[in-house]
């Protein structure tokens, strides 16, 4: 008998189980679906509740949105790209949507977490509830982190390299695109 692929988490459910992974309810071999279609659900959902977090900045206009828009997909997928090459060369790209998929959900826990302080933060007035979005934002690092080690067998160091490794990423594709987008503009 032919295996069947376990049917497709939403959104919400895999969102879910992201946090009920750093809450130690549940682990994560057994949250998340580890398919292809899974790696590309993850990648879009942190893609869009990022592009999601950008709406009060409409204001800055189409050129800014766009550009974010292709910076964050352009991150998020070299992030990927880079993280399959450092697994081929360790020899353990098997594990690679072991590792990918829950990273890419508490990435989206993350940004939807933030999302939320924010809104909360706009309706109140009362701008110290960004003080919670650091121990939150530090809780998913380490379980990133923790993800890293248990799913793919890596030492202390070579984990925080890939936990951190993602601001890197981020870092340079936002600053490649900000100085094209600034030589565009004269």
């Amino acid at each position: 008998m032919a295996e069947t692929e376990p049917p497709k988490a939403s959104i919400v459910q895999n969102l879910i189980a992201a946090f009920d992974v750093i809450a130690r309810r549940v682990k994560v071999e057994d949250a998340f679906s580890f398919t292809p279609t899974s790696f590309w659900q993850a990648v879009l959902a942190s893609w869009g509740f990022g592009l999601f977090m950008t709406l009060p900045f409409v204001h800055l206009g189409t050129h800014f949105l766009a550009l974010y828009s292709v910076s964050s997909l352009v991150s998020l997928l070299l992030y990927a790209l880079i993280v399959w090459h450092m697994l081929v060369w360790w020899r353990c790209s098997d594990k690679y949507l072991r590792f990918v998929i829950p990273f890419f959900w508490l990435y989206a826990l993350q940004i939807v977490l933030f999302g939320l302080v924010t809104i909360l933060m706009f309706m109140t007035g009362i701008v110290l509830l960004q003080i919670i979005v650091l121990p939150v934002a530090i809780w998913i690092l380490v379980w990133q982190f923790r993800i890293a080690r248990g799913q793919l067998n890596l030492g202390f160091g070579a984990a925080i390299g890939l936990v951190l490794g993602r601001f890197g990423v981020d870092m340079v594709v936002g600053t490649i695109g900000g100085l094209q987008s600034t030589m565009s503009l004269g």
